[in-house]
């Protein structure tokens, strides 16, 4: 199941050996750890198929089981608790997801102390539902833990490479800018997987960005679009994604258009038609579209981004974006409508605070509305 099903990405084998393995449980009375490994693996198999619905399913066995027989404390409930916040974040649940997280973690640290490497894994899935969240302090402070385990544990540079660029994700979402090149240095110095060193492209073209070196960062996104043409749909779309973001910024919304099609075709591909992971893809096209006067093709895009963040629990900041996006494509007939989601998108970037070029732009079209 791990090797073959999960590792191999051969999916239907994982579960033919899922079969055999239950059906040899049957006759091994009280094998309960092995029995908490099938269910797990059967998880991440069907998680990682996006089969969200099921997986739930199979992680409230997991997670029954293993309480019952081994009790909530055991390094077992850990790691079934762990699986099941994921499930929860493939169904774009993150807050509900922080309880069994933090549970995981707070496990993990009393089986473990406090430097050891899967506690250092669990810290940064936590980081993460931080961050999907908006909440960028709270995941930085989790993240340079996660990462000062990870330098103090030898043998790990592969995970020291990731959590110095989860620390660079969050530093450029507080803007600090230098923080953030200095990060990014050192990620880059240890990121020597192809799938690590494509990430790193992604990440200097959105400093590049933020630094105001429009040309610069459409080199690097560029760059990242191309190596990974030939690789599997879900890889392809956050290049796709940071491309057609730095063309909106430089102005260039027929190029932006174009990359953010792809990506938000991709996404819906990968992840479903209701899935919140499509709304971002869509809202950006959305814009694009609204940048060469195509209202009427925005609206319906930027309508269903909307509805999936209102769906989600996600950064308040990124339901705001969707919503200015929808207030900008309504017509004429429905412009109180359209006002009502600008100053509500107003007021959430406002309580954000960290994209003030949004709120300056809301601002001037509500201006200009009245």
């Amino acid at each position: 199941m791990q090797f073959v099903g999960y590792e191999g990405k051969r999916y239907d084998d994982g579960a033919r050996y899922a079969d055999y393995a239950k059906a040899a449980l049957e006759s091994m009375p009280g094998a309960f750890e092995l029995e908490a490994e099938r269910l797990a693996w059967s998880r991440a198999m069907l998680l990682d198929r996006k089969r969200f619905d099921e997986a739930l399913v199979v992680s409230r066995q997991e997670l029954a089981l293993v309480e019952l027989r081994f009790g909530p404390s055991h390094r077992l409930s850990a790691t079934a608790l762990d699986g099941h916040a994921g499930v929860l974040v493939g169904q774009c649940k993150p807050r509900t997801a922080l309880e069994p997280q933090a549970k995981a973690c707070a496990i993990l640290e009393k089986e473990y102390g406090a430097t050891h490497p899967q506690l250092a894994l669990c810290l940064g899935n936590l980081a993460s539902l931080h961050a999907n969240l908006g909440e960028h302090e709270k995941a930085l402070e989790i993240k340079q833990r996660a990462l000062a385990m990870f330098v103090a544990l030898p043998g790990h540079p592969n995970h020291v490479a990731m959590a110095h660029r989860n620390m660079v994700r969050s530093l450029l979402e507080l803007g600090r800018l230098p923080e953030a090149q200095s990060e990014l240095d050192a990620a880059a110095a240890l990121s020597h997987r192809e799938s690590d060193e494509t990430s790193v492209i992604v990440l200097r073209g959105e400093l590049r960005r933020r630094q105001g070196k429009l040309a610069e960062a459409l080199v690097e996104h560029g760059l990242a679009v191309q190596r990974t043409r030939s690789s599997e749909p879900s890889r392809r779309i956050d290049p796709l994604l940071a491309l057609a973001e730095t063309n909106l910024v430089a102005t260039r919304h027929s190029e932006a258009a174009q990359s953010a099609k792809e990506a938000s075709t991709l996404a819906r591909t990968v992840h479903g038609e209701t899935s919140c992971r499509i709304a971002e893809p869509m809202r950006v096209e959305a814009e694009a579209l609204l940048g060469i006067g195509h209202a009427a093709e925005a609206l319906p895009l930027a309508e269903r981004a909307l509805v999936a963040w209102k769906a989600s629990e996600s950064d308040p900041l990124a339901e705001a974006r969707a919503a200015f996006a929808v207030a900008r494509a309504l017509p004429v007939a429905e412009r109180e409508r359209a006002k009502g989601l600008a100053e509500g998108a107003l007021e959430s970037a406002k309580r954000s605070d960290r994209d003030k070029p949004l709120v300056a732009r809301i601002e001037a079209w509500l201006a200009q509305s009245r």
